[in-house]
């Protein structure tokens, strides 16, 4: 490093002294031309006073003329590069220097041009994200939305299915006791049953707990008299067949049945 350091020292003074103007490197053509047009004017005036050139060169004036010419130059030009040699590490420092603080202004001007960019690129950047998070909320706002449409169809298709699924038939009995004769060991009650659908024609079966006996044709209420008769008496069953009218949900169907001692509790089937 330290070689290097002083090779670079005499370069700089070898074409600073032949330049005389810092490192113009055609400061070396003007040294030229003004020494040697100082050595022609000399050499001409020599000529001169000895009565031309080829008495001056006979004489010796010219050469010597020449010789003193050139060891002064030569002698200016040593004294020149000696001085550039003193200067010339403080030259290389100041042109080092120059280059570091150009190298530091091109980077704090890059660094300003990057800051700006970066402002800008996180400006744009904050501004997609902006936008993402409303386009986001949008998206989440419609998905609920649908999800709640959907459930709310859901709904709708499950109450439509129920709606229009067919019902199953469902028949409630109730047994009523009915005055009887106090001396007497029969027990007379009313079977009321009532139906969620119409049914036509009807063949029902009636049974209850103990033998029963039909006593009549059952009863329509709100119809009178069912028309029909009796398939079976036996036991605790009774199968009748009901014609008309048609047995409808606004209508109880009503059995008039007689027991002995105890009351009994009857169901009604369909067939």
């Amino acid at each position: 490093m330290v070689l290097q350091f002083w090779l670079n020292c005499l370069i700089k003074a070898f074409w600073d002294s032949a330049a005389f103007v810092g490192t113009n490197k055609t400061g070396i053509v003007y040294a030229i031309l003004v020494g040697t047009l100082s050595l022609s004017l000399a050499a001409y005036q020599c000529a001169k006073a000895n009565g031309g050139w080829r008495n001056a060169m006979k004489t010796g004036s010219i050469p010597k003329l020449l010789g003193e010419g050139a060891a002064i130059a030569i002698g200016a030009y040593v004294l020149v590069f000696l001085c550039h040699l003193i200067v010339a590490p403080y030259g290389l420092y100041t042109e080092a220097e120059s280059r570091i603080k150009h190298s530091v202004n091109s980077a704090s001007a890059e660094r300003r041009v990057a800051s700006a960019e970066h402002t800008r690129l996180s400006e744009i950047v904050r501004e997609l994200s902006t936008t993402c998070a409303v386009k986001d909320g949008v998206n989440r706002t419609l998905e609920k939305q649908n999800r709640d449409q959907q459930s709310t169809i859901n709904g709708c298709l499950s109450q439509a299915i129920r709606l229009l699924a067919p019902q199953s038939l469902r028949i409630i009995t109730q047994t009523v006791k009915l005055p009887a004769d106090k001396n007497g060991p029969h027990i007379f009650s009313a079977v009321i049953a009532h139906t969620n659908l119409p049914i036509t024609p009807l063949n029902v079966t009636l049974k209850c707990n103990r033998d029963v006996i039909l006593m009549e044709d059952p009863h329509m209420i709100g119809a009178g008299i069912a028309m029909g008769y009796v398939v079976e008496n036996k036991g605790n069953l009774v199968n009748y067949r009901v014609l008309s009218p048609p047995w409808v949900p606004d209508e109880a169907l009503v059995f008039f049945v007689r027991t002995v001692d105890f009351q009994p509790e009857c169901t009604l089937t369909t067939n």
